[in-house]
């Protein structure tokens, strides 16, 4: 996530990397504290994704597809990408973890200066460049949140960010519950603290005490369905991806949406890997196989057309 390094900077695009976390998702049971800081047991979250450049975390994603990351636009500037991987079905940051090359990136209509449409596809080769030497290492894909306009959930939001603004980063995979709130609840608590402005392809949530921070963007938001205890009811709602501050009373972490994305997130699989069925479930099945291409490309693709009014 983006945190801003002051509050008195009138840009978007003078931010800094951000966004830490903690709770416990034990079996989905929600056990957390007030101030939000637990480590996430083994397994429990096999959606999420260290991008590493020389091996160090540098940005959150979260897997979509056998072959496919999703992350924050933001993250993707300035990489030369013959150095970064991604690191799948990881907890501990200092094991030997499964690591794929990324073969492609693709990026929207991507501002920094506002940060709309903070996303960007990540296609991984489809051989690991390193294997964890773990055989109960997993990494499962999440399905997508089709919905828009989600609010008044908690949710929880994870990755390997720093635990507070001056704080370093963990090793041990972290999380945090945040309530989602509503476009207009949203607004008036960002114009409150600064003269940011959000747009209708933002999720909100949070308020201060349990947020992301530095070395989470890129990262999910994910939404789980109360009356469900298995992993596949829960879906990714929203990338993180700017804030004011880590865990400022008062304001909001910054998500975009998924849900405004799938049809664009979908267009692009297919374009590069071939036909995909959208199932009940929001997750995206392959249905022709493509050839591996060892070169990594950066792509800037089409407009996304959102309204940013």
């Amino acid at each position: 996530m983006f945190v801003f390094a002051e509050l008195s900077r009138n840009t978007l695009s003078e931010v800094v990397h951000v966004i830490s976390v903690a709770y416990t998702f034990s079996g989905l049971s929600r056990k957390y504290c007030e101030f939000g800081k637990y480590q996430v047991q083994e397994c429990e979250m096999p959606w999420q994704v260290s991008l590493q450049q020389h091996g160090s975390h540098f940005c959150g994603a979260t897997l979509i597809g056998q072959h496919w990351a999703v992350t924050a636009a933001h993250c993707t500037r300035n990489i030369d990408y013959n150095h970064v991987t991604a690191m799948v079905g990881g907890w501990d940051l200092n094991e030997k973890n499964t690591e794929y090359d990324i073969k492609k990136v693709i990026v929207g209509d991507y501002h920094s200066a506002t940060m709309t449409n903070d996303i960007a596809l990540l296609r991984l080769v489809s051989k690991p460049k390193k294997r964890s030497s773990r055989v109960d290492q997993k990494a499962i894909p999440i399905a997508l949140d089709q919905r828009q306009e989600v609010a008044d959930e908690e949710c929880v939001v994870s990755g390997w960010g720093r635990l507070s603004e001056s704080g370093s980063l963990p090793n041990i995979l972290r999380a945090t519950m945040v309530n989602l709130l509503t476009d207009d609840k949203c607004q008036e608590m960002v114009h409150s603290a600064s003269s940011y402005k959000t747009f209708t392809t933002n999720l909100c949530a949070g308020g201060g005490e349990r947020d992301a921070c530095q070395g989470d963007s890129g990262g999910p938001l994910v939404c789980c369905r109360k009356s469900s205890e298995e992993v596949s009811g829960c879906r990714l709602s929203g990338i993180t991806s700017w804030g004011i501050g880590c865990a400022t009373r008062g304001v909001p972490g910054i998500y975009t949406e998924v849900g405004h994305y799938v049809d664009w997130i979908q267009k692009h699989i297919e374009e590069e890997d071939g036909h995909l069925r959208q199932l009940e479930d929001g997750h995206l099945r392959q249905l022709v196989k493509f050839k591996e291409d060892s070169n990594p490309e950066v792509v800037e693709v089409e407009n996304l057309n959102r309204n940013e009014d």
